[in-house]
């Protein structure tokens, strides 16, 4: 309510409870099939929506919160949960103007891990739609993402959601080009050579994120062009990525060994 809009306090409260209502849905125990989970799901999602809360959420982001790092990590953390579904992210997201924001947001709390966290979670939704795509690149989240890369190498969560969004954003020519021409290649070599460390919870997150790596480079070779440039750029990362893995053996090795070969067989041709 605009009158409470001060209250930063109650702000961030009543975004908690929007994003806790968006996160309820059936128990996995329950019967119900995949699809009548997800449409429950969304109509939550539809409910909350209809009642103006990303518009509010967003009015919060651009008002008296526009600072708070606390309010801003539960707007961007619930619109994530929200985003979903296509034609409700269609509906009521875009429309909201948050990826401008988001880009803003970005950008001016580059420093800050759980900002950055938060945010490229919810770039790593948005770009689960193809229509988002355009949008999200005209206004530079490449670049961002390539930031996130860079600056916060140490954040295994950041990397894997930056990962995914460059792999969602490379369905397109005009985004592969972007991410070639921007220098992310070598970024995400950088992260291939990462090691595996003591901790096993690092480890298998940071298998996910050299598998999401693979999945983004096949995605960039589909062309000729592109295909040589990873070939040229990365081949000895990628070939070395394979005696990191097999020597760790996790759980997720094999299935991370046969896209690795996929990779080489694409890039052969």
């Amino acid at each position: 309510h605009p009158s409470n809009k001060d209250n930063i306090e109650l702000v961030q409260t009543a975004i908690d409870v929007i994003g806790n209502l968006a996160s309820a849905g059936p128990d996995e125990s329950d019967e119900e099939d995949d699809e009548t989970k997800e449409s429950v799901v969304t109509n939550i999602h539809r409910k909350i929506m209809y009642q103006g809360a990303v518009r509010g959420i967003v009015a919060a982001m651009t008002g008296s919160c526009k600072d708070n790092s606390a309010v801003l990590m539960s707007a961007l953390e619930t619109l994530a949960t929200l985003s979903s579904d296509e034609n409700l992210v269609q509906e009521y997201v875009m429309p909201s103007g948050i990826i401008t924001l988001l880009v803003d947001i970005m950008k001016q709390f580059d420093w800050d891990d759980g900002i950055i966290e938060k945010s490229t979670m919810l770039v790593r939704e948005l770009s689960e739609f193809e229509e988002c795509v355009d949008d999200l690149a005209d206004l530079g989240v490449i670049n961002v993402l390539l930031d996130c890369l860079n600056n916060h190498d140490e954040n295994l969560e950041i990397l894997h959601h930056s990962q995914i969004s460059f792999t969602n954003m490379s369905i397109n020519f005009e985004e592969q080009e972007q991410i070639v021409n921007s220098g992310a290649l070598d970024a995400m070599l950088a992260v291939l050579g990462k090691t595996f460390s003591n901790e096993s919870k690092d480890n298998q997150k940071l298998q996910e994120i050299h598998s999401e790596i693979i999945a983004t480079f096949q995605r960039i070779s589909c062309t000729d062009e592109f295909s040589e440039i990873v070939g040229t750029k990365g081949m000895s990362e990628i070939m070395g990525s394979y005696d990191s893995h097999v020597a760790i053996n996790l759980d997720g090795t094999p299935e991370y060994v046969a896209s690795l070969f996929n990779l080489i067989a694409q890039l052969a041709f």
